[in-house]
């Protein structure tokens, strides 16, 4: 058995043929297909369900618009298995279609793990300059908290010195040191 060659398009991440294109390789007429496509749709009922197998869409031809189906991957495979018995190539082009769904869903696969592995990579490169960054500011913060020490050691050295001359009154230290709060008679 000589594998067909078809082609899917990658439409927002989904993998889809078109109607056209299926009754082409089919050999069919694509009016005939469509009336096909179109009874399968009445009888999935839900919006939701029938977009998981068919797309409506339209294609140009010859500058008119024509009405077309995107087909997914479910889709494929129940349209073509209503012809098998009927089209002599529908078995083969359905497993042409089987073959390269998968090969396009591997490569979609592939590329997103490529992607997330860039994604990751590019954040681990970020989580070091971050911690780089923290590092650098937490050395800063421990020299200002230094400073600050030595500063208040310097303060604390003057206010006893001065405490010592008796010049000042202890309730004069005890202020300068913060210990006590000046409450004003009103």
């Amino acid at each position: 058995m000589d594998l067909m060659k078809v082609e899917l398009d990658n439409i927002n991440g989904v993998l889809v043929t078109t109607s056209n294109r299926v009754a082409e390789e089919l050999e069919v007429n694509h009016k005939d297909l469509l009336k096909k496509v179109d009874t399968y749709i009445q009888k999935f009922g839900s919006e939701k369900f029938r977009h998981e197998f068919y797309i409506e869409s339209t294609f140009e031809n010859r500058g008119k618009q024509y009405k077309n189906y995107l087909i997914t991957k479910k889709g494929i495979a129940q349209l073509i298995g209503g012809y098998s018995s009927a089209v002599e190539k529908a078995f083969d082009l359905n497993v042409a279609y089987i073959n390269k769904f998968e090969e396009m869903e591997k490569a979609l696969i592939e590329q997103k793990q490529l992607s997330l592995e860039l994604k990751y990579s590019n954040n681990i490169d970020d989580l070091y300059y971050i911690e780089k960054d923290i590092r650098q500011l937490k050395a800063k913060a421990n020299a200002i908290k230094r400073e600050l020490l030595e500063k208040r050691f310097l303060i604390d050295e003057k206010i006893e010195m001065l405490d010592n001359t008796g010049l000042t009154s202890p309730m004069q230290v005890y202020r300068a040191k913060g210990i006590v709060h000046i409450i004003q008679d009103a």
